[in-house]
């Protein structure tokens, strides 16, 4: 979608997908030119038509702000069918700079049999002509070595990893943060690592660094219906991915962020955990490098009121230098079930927070889109998907912040509930 009047109304301009009958994961970036590049997942059929592929990473372009698209090149194919054994392509994430130069990365899930996931490395392909052509695909993650804070460990440590996210600095470097699962953590905690990769080729020149271990294990969130880790009294599915941004004023000052439950009275409390059984307190957190990722500060809990639950961080630097969060927040409702959008300004004296979604969003029931249904009698209808990124993105001092807003309702086949909607908002800082 395309907005020429500063986010007052919008207008979809559709891609020349074509061959492909759904696509997902959509991720964005400009060069300097003013060239916008979108990252997704393409889903083709196979067999015959009869069964959805895995997924391949496309990248499109547009020269006209988004107004008309590139036919996608294909930067990495997903053969087989879906779930089947092989490699298949997911969580795409792109950054782009100066003169026609664009990097995107993902992770690659190598399948067995029934969908058990062997490992799942990540990948980046790199494109120095705007898009025309890209890269052959190359692991990043870090093989050759286990991860950084693993301790002794398996030599693919590095290749249980997802939630890539890439930026490109300043004085023209490139990192990338990622979730890689730490192999001795018995529930399966996350470590947020860092590489350095070439901004000629993509390919991985330094690292990971240990960013901090994350407390993001099975044992550590109440359960959904479908099994996926939620929060309390909900049914949606989370984890501890973040993102990192990378300051302009100080091309050595990095910041990532992530999901977090150490604080949580759920932390470490099982793997059966029900949701309207259990209390949480998912925090953001933040960890800064000053040394161009290679030491991380002590992580901080976002948030000037950092109680109930957090999550879906995203993270810029102004153009001055000072750092915004922007993340989904239940600290506004006294109950921990109503969330709002909010930016979390970082000062010398903490964390200023504004709700810049103004109203609440319920994603614990009476909603009518990935319903759960009525499985518990006081919360009917739960949503059991909203999403699994917020991303925000910074002009000068101005930010512009994306959620997924839930306020407005629909009447589908006669049931009314809670819509999902894309929303967005200007601030000014």
């Amino acid at each position: 979608m395309l907005s020429t009047d500063g986010g007052h109304t919008w207008v979809t301009h559709p891609v020349p997908y074509k061959q492909f009958r759904a696509t997902g994961d959509p991720a964005v970036a400009y060069d300097a030119d003013g060239r916008a590049y979108l990252g997704t997942l393409g889903f083709g059929y196979s067999n015959g038509g009869s069964a959805f592929r895995n997924p391949d990473i496309l990248v499109s372009h547009s020269d006209d702000g988004g107004s008309h698209w590139s036919r996608p090149s294909v930067v990495a194919v997903g053969p087989g069918s879906w779930m089947t054994p092989g490699p298949s392509q997911d969580k795409d994430m792109i950054t782009a700079w100066g003169h026609g130069n664009a990097l995107i990365t993902w992770t690659r899930y190598l399948l067995g049999k029934h969908g058990a996931v062997i490992q799942s490395p990540i990948y980046a392909s790199i494109t120095h002509d705007g898009g025309n052509t890209w890269s052959t695909p190359t692991e990043i993650s870090g093989a050759a070595s286990f991860c950084e804070g693993s301790g002794p460990g398996p030599a693919d440590a590095c290749n249980n990893s997802q939630y890539s996210w890439p930026v490109h600095t300043a004085d023209g470097r490139t990192f990338v943060t990622f979730m890689s699962t730490n192999p001795h953590s018995p529930d399966g905690d996350d470590q947020a690592e860092v590489v350095q990769v070439s901004s000629q080729t993509g390919h991985l020149v330094a690292g990971p660094w240990l960013v901090s271990t994350v407390q993001d294990g099975k044992a550590d969130f109440p359960v959904s219906w479908a099994g996926d880790q939620t929060l309390q009294d909900s049914q949606f599915r989370l984890g501890g991915q973040g993102a990192m941004a990378a300051d302009p004023t100080n091309a050595d000052h990095l910041a990532v962020v992530w999901t977090d439950m150490r604080n949580s009275p759920s932390k470490d409390a099982g793997r059966n955990q029900q949701p309207y059984e259990t209390v949480t307190n998912a925090d953001v957190m933040v960890s800064e490098s000053w040394d161009a990722g290679r030491h991380w500060s002590t992580p901080d809990v976002v948030g000037a009121d950092p109680r109930n639950d957090q999550w879906f961080p995203s993270v810029v630097f102004l153009s001055d230098g000072r750092l915004v969060v922007g993340m989904n927040d239940r600290s506004f409702d006294p109950a921990n079930h109503r969330f709002a959008y909010s930016l979390s300004l970082q000062t010398s004296s903490g964390w200023s927070t504004q709700n810049v979604s103004g109203a609440l969003s319920d994603p614990t029931k009476n909603n009518r889109w990935f319903t759960g249904g009525q499985i518990f009698p006081n919360f009917p209808y739960p949503t059991t998907f909203i999403g699994d990124y917020t991303e925000i993105a910074a002009s000068g001092t101005t930010v512009r912040s994306y959620w997924t807003d839930l306020r407005n309702d629909t009447t589908i086949f006669g049931r009314t509930g809670h819509d999902q909607q894309l929303m967005e908002a200007r601030t000014d800082f």
